[in-house]
């Protein structure tokens, strides 16, 4: 069907018109926007769907439904966390079909989300802002501030990105390590917050906290576990130590028993099933780690992972190193890292 027969408002004609005005190197400036910033078309139903647009990184335009109703309010606005930007608002019409205005409302609209990609900088709203308080670790750019195996570390599409091919594997697990000028960054009490994506079947990674260097880019201790499976995402795990500490849902409480790590689960924090069910397999995820003397939590998608007390004296880490993660496997694995941000408490 053409266009220009379409209804106004129809999806596909949304879908075309704001595609055909974004800018021909769309990549370069959406792949600096949090995953999470969305482009809404919204009415004041409730039974809307999601069409992708095709190429749009990082966006997302919401409809009612094929038979699009234009009695409706129309919007489009750019959504993050903490704020929303309106770029265009227009009370539509009962059954307008005067498809050369429809024409002129779409370019207008993708005139206003051209602009956007000029004034989102100054609004600050790019994957590297920062909540008050905390630190960004990570430019967007390169990796300064990081170190680790080149052949696996890069940055791709504004994201830290860890990769292995069948002619390049890991041999063994090998980490990138955050970095205070030539000196490892060393973490006490704090908050770190950061995003992950990984693509493809498989793949495990995690980030080290209160960690220990072992040389050549191998690292032992405290790991925020993920993965594309379903078992792991989430739990507090010992590298080259103790191992798993504690599994998705619990409260644990570690302790020492005639010298022997002692788990003694007291509680939960939610239904393991019911947490991994809210996280993407191959989309972006937001992870929280807080560690504050010996209470240790995490967080994937705002859901609470574990709650771990560690009162083994003797193996209890205070202070270490953070790093990233690339875990040896049989298959190729690719991770990504945006958004890393981090406050001391």
């Amino acid at each position: 069907m053409a266009l220009e027969s379409k209804p106004l408002f129809h999806p596909e004609v949304i879908r075309q018109q704001v595609k055909s005005f974004l800018p021909e190197r769309v990549k370069d400036w959406q792949a600096k926007l949090p995953h999470w910033a969305t482009l809404i078309a919204s009415g004041r139903a409730e039974d809307f769907k999601e069409a992708a647009l095709d190429g749009c990184y990082g966006w997302r335009v919401r409809f009612r439904d094929e038979a699009w109703s234009p009695e409706q309010h129309f919007e489009i606005s750019i959504h993050t966390r903490h704020s929303a930007i309106c770029l265009f608002s227009l009370a539509v019409e009962t059954r307008v079909g005067n498809c050369s205005r429809m024409t002129r409302i779409a370019k207008s609209a993708g005139a206003l989300i051209l602009s956007a990609a000029v004034l989102l900088p100054n609004l600050r709203l790019f994957a590297q802002d920062v909540e008050p308080g905390f630190k960004s670790l990570f430019n967007g750019k390169d990796l300064t501030g990081w170190a680790g195996r080149p052949n696996h570390w890069s940055v791709e599409d504004g994201a830290i990105t860890g990769q292995t091919t069948a002619e390049n594997p890991a041999k063994g697990n090998n980490f990138l390590i955050a970095k205070t000028g030539e000196e490892n960054m060393i973490v006490a009490d704090f908050e770190i917050r950061f995003s992950y994506k990984f693509t493809g079947d498989w793949g495990n990674s995690g980030v080290q906290y209160r960690s220990k260097d072992r040389g050549n880019f191998v690292v032992n201790g405290y790991q925020g576990d993920f993965e594309v499976g379903t078992s792991y995402s989430g739990i507090l795990y010992e590298e080259g130590g103790r191992g798993i500490l504690a599994q998705r849902g619990q409260k644990v409480v570690i302790k020492e028993m005639d010298g022997k790590t002692k788990l003694e689960v007291t509680g939960s924090v939610g239904d393991s099933k019911e947490i991994q069910a809210t996280i993407n397999k191959n989309g972006w995820n937001d992870y929280v780690i807080i560690a504050k003397g010996n209470h240790l939590q995490h967080f994937i998608n705002g859901k609470q992972t574990v709650d771990v007390i560690d009162e083994q004296e003797s193996k209890a880490a205070k202070s270490g190193i953070l790093a990233l993660q690339i875990h040896a496997g049989k298959d190729p694995m690719k991770i990504q890292f945006k958004n890393i941000r981090m406050k001391t408490l």
